[in-house]
């Protein structure tokens, strides 16, 4: 069985954010993920919908019963986190 905080920290460096990044896109906070990624926590279901939401990609990938998504989820999440960057330093 794949391991979910390890899951969530591939899915997160390979999109290139940091947990305060993620923290900031999923809504759930920078704290809750490092305990997550580290295994000193899990996480719940709502959690979980959560970060796929976040990385753009379906909940059964997220939790690994797929080896792939739909083609280039990641390409099109990058483009999505352009986007909340942006955003991000008109609100600031």
């Amino acid at each position: 069985m794949i391991d979910r905080g390890e899951r969530l920290a591939h899915l997160r460096r390979e999109a290139g954010l940091t947990q305060a990044e993620l923290a900031r896109i999923s809504g759930v906070s920078d704290a809750a993920i490092s305990l997550i990624e580290s295994g000193k926590r899990g996480q719940s279901f709502e959690t979980a919908i959560k970060f796929s939401f976040a990385f753009g990609i379906t909940l059964d990938y997220y939790a690994g019963m797929l080896h792939e998504d739909t083609p280039g989820h990641m390409s099109e999440f990058t483009s999505m986190k352009t986007k909340l960057r942006k955003i991000g330093e008109i609100l600031v």
